[in-house]
């Protein structure tokens, strides 16, 4: 019986189709590890070897698409030839109902998940190096027992010596990380924007819900995420002209997403102008929403302790100035101070909500 851990990597392994040496010998030392039988587990693992090979031979490529007039289709009751788009034959009336997408999104997702496999397994690898790296430095330094130490002054050399290691293989686990960031954001960024009306929704909307996570922060990823969301929205305004459903789709995705975003994000693509009017009206309606909202936590705060403690304070102060007894004073003007300054921090907290 394989254990969960074994099914998983042997799936990572066998994934390209192909099982290299290392990976055999990897997956044979877990199995052993694991206490299976190794022939048994050589019979299993050259079964599953076959099956990935059948699956991986039996993909079959896409039809290519006519470039020049994008992706057309025939109609089954005349035989005309009709867009993507088209949900009603210009020739013979018949509806188009329940036509199969290519579903580009779930080839870029299944990509994208593919690669973040690749990197679990290269920082699994990179991991137990730096393991077996440190477990061998500890080896070589209690190997010199009591002189290493004195010689050392007091084992700090060998502390340094540890840490230079520790910070050299994190920052190669940086670097794999920054390696897999970059083929992501590349494989985003070339990924081709299809023809059908159902991919472009599909693909816009996964590019869409990708592109902020409402943290005030838009990355690397994020970026490249909003400029294919942009690439698909205008296609879309240029294929869809005339096919207002499909439009009025995609531009509430767009719109969904300008809400959520930064203030400096949000005229990352052009929306039409007959539709703009309806979405500056939407827009408005939500930043009066929002500053209502901070009107009222401006008011909760200065209601609360912070408000009460700086009235107290001011009318004392305000008092010792005529009685000027100099110690009221100075203890005024420290909780005028510090609580003025952390009721200022709680208002811009509040404010900054704003923007996002």
């Amino acid at each position: 019986m394989l254990t969960p851990e074994l099914e998983q990597l042997i799936q990572y392994a066998l994934e390209d189709g192909e099982l290299t040496e290392k990976e055999r010998s990897v997956l044979m030392r877990k199995a052993q590890e694991a206490g299976v039988d190794l022939d048994e587990f050589e019979m299993i693992l050259n079964g599953k070897l076959r099956d990935a090979k059948k699956a991986a031979s039996a993909v079959v490529a896409p039809k290519p698409s006519n470039s020049k007039y994008g992706e057309v289709r025939k109609c089954p009751a005349c035989g005309a030839m009709v867009s993507a788009f088209t949900t009603k034959c210009s020739e013979c009336g018949f509806e188009f109902n329940g036509v199969e997408a290519v579903k580009s999104a779930n080839v870029l997702f299944e990509k994208l998940q593919q690669l973040e496999m690749e990197k679990a397994r290269e920082l699994a690898v990179h991991e137990e190096s730096k393991n077996k790296q440190l477990q061998a430095l500890s080896e070589r330094h209690n190997s010199g027992g009591a002189l290493t130490k004195i010689f050392a002054n007091n084992g700090s050399a060998q502390n340094e010596e540890r840490d230079d290691l520790i910070r050299t293989m994190e920052n190669g686990a940086r670097q794999i990380e920054r390696k897999y960031l970059d083929a992501k954001i590349n494989m985003i960024k070339v990924y081709a924007v299809p023809n059908s009306k159902e991919d472009l929704l599909e693909l816009l909307s996964m590019a869409s819900s990708s592109a902020y996570d409402n943290d005030g922060v838009i990355g690397p990823e994020e970026e490249v995420w909003l400029q294919k969301a942009d690439q698909i929205y205008q296609k879309i305004v240029i294929c869809a002209a005339g096919d207002n459903v499909t439009l009025n789709q995609a531009t509430n995705m767009i719109v969904s997403l300008i809400k959520r975003l930064p203030k400096n994000y949000k005229n990352f693509t052009r929306i039409p102008k007959e539709l703009r009017d309806k979405i500056n009206v939407e827009l408005k309606a939500q930043k009066a929403d929002k500053n209502k909202e901070f009107k009222e936590d401006l008011f909760n705060i200065l209601k609360g302790w912070r408000g009460i403690t700086l009235v107290v304070a001011l009318l004392l102060f305000i008092i010792d100035c005529f009685v000027q007894t100099g110690f009221i004073l100075i203890i005024a003007l420290v909780v005028l101070i510090v609580v003025g300054k952390m009721t200022w921090t709680a208002i811009m907290e509040a404010k900054n909500d704003l923007l996002y």
